[in-house]
């Protein structure tokens, strides 16, 4: 980044190599890498357009290099089931009796950790190839300690999909998270 090299990781969080021909080479170590081309430079030999198109992803979806993961935990997916065979001692005998009718068409998804990027682009995907099997999608945030803006972004988008797919997705104990 020739002379912002510098300023780039402290204000966008994506080390980054740029060339004179426009082009700039971005990443988020262990998590993704980016690539953008605009040939208008700046004075430094920088394209405009690629440091605001790395400001902008940096900033809508939390991806800078020194906001990193309090939680250790291998996957943010804590458990998956569907309702089939889920029992309560509170549920009634009808209650328990749709449930085993009809509970192969709810998926429950248990998260926990930090919800950043590239755990809640994962769980996204995840959930979206799920609903081949399912017609509902619960989403259980108790164990999950801090969001990202990433996460009101994709999660958002899943749920325009799913609604474009006549699907529906509850999140349930999400309430310790903005409180």
């Amino acid at each position: 980044m020739y002379d912002y090299s510098g300023a780039q990781v402290f204000n966008v969080g994506m080390p980054a190599k740029s060339g004179v021909g426009g082009g700039i080479m971005a990443i988020l170590p262990g998590q993704f890498g980016l690539g953008v081309f605009s040939p208008p430079l700046d004075e430094k030999g920088d394209s405009v357009r690629g440091i605001e198109a790395c400001k902008r992803l940096s900033g809508d979806f939390g991806l800078h290099l020194f906001h990193v993961a309090r939680s250790t935990s291998a996957s943010v997916i804590r458990q998956t089931y569907g309702c089939a065979s889920c029992t309560s001692r509170r549920r009634t005998p009808t209650e328990m009796a749709v449930l085993v009718s009809q509970g192969k068409r709810i998926g429950v998804y248990e998260l926990q950790g930090e919800l950043l990027f590239g755990s809640t682009e994962s769980v996204a995907l995840d959930m979206l190839s799920a609903l081949v099997e399912v017609d509902y999608l619960v989403v259980d945030l108790t164990h999950v300690i801090a969001v990202g803006n990433a996460l009101l972004l994709i999660l958002g988008d899943l749920c325009r999909r799913m609604a474009a797919e006549d699907k529906r997705i509850f999140f349930t104990d999400y309430t310790h998270l903005y409180g």
